[in-house]
């Protein structure tokens, strides 16, 4: 389920996993910053929890504090679903690449979601992926494979279908 409070994708769109914390959210804002246009999209679970929830309205009041005309969305998903997920994501992660920059952030909330964001970036040609390290705090750079299925027509595909799965000598 996606929610948002505006319409309309333009500008820098921030996609976080988030459970508990909203710290790795917050500082991956202030760090790129927050203008006009802009969207925050919260990835966490499905099933509420009053301390998710916390971070969620966290978030979305610094947002608020700090420029109204920022879209927070907030995505609610089964984190046992993973390949829906993962295809959610991916379409979200295009989407907004369509009007501007993407910056995913894969720190927080449940692992099936976090999994998810990560692959749905790899599909997507996410560019900037990061992740706050749980010892030091610091904000590392995920490096994005690149997607083998990128590029590849429909035709190729049916093609390398049709090999056998084994090679004998």
């Amino acid at each position: 389920m996606l929610t948002s409070t505006e319409g309309g994708i333009t500008g820098k769109v921030f996609i976080a996993s988030l459970g508990f914390d909203a710290t790795h959210v917050l500082r991956l804002i202030v760090e790129k910053g927050l203008d006009s246009g802009d969207t925050v999209c919260l990835v966490t679970a499905s099933r509420q929890h009053p301390r998710a929830e916390s971070a969620v309205k966290s978030v979305s009041d610094f947002v608020e504090r700090t420029n109204p005309r920022v879209r927070v969305e907030v995505m609610r998903l089964d984190e046992a679903e993973i390949e829906k997920n993962i295809a959610l994501l991916a379409r979200r992660i295009l989407d907004g690449m369509k009007g501007g920059e993407v910056f995913v952030d894969v720190s927080g909330g449940p692992r099936g979601l976090a999994l998810a964001l990560y692959a749905a970036s790899i599909l997507a040609g996410a560019g900037d992926v990061s992740l706050t390290l749980e010892t030091t705090g610091e904000r590392v750079k995920v490096p994005v494979l690149p997607n083998p299925f990128a590029g590849v027509t429909e035709r190729q595909l049916q093609a390398l279908k049709s090999l056998p799965l084994t090679v004998t000598a």
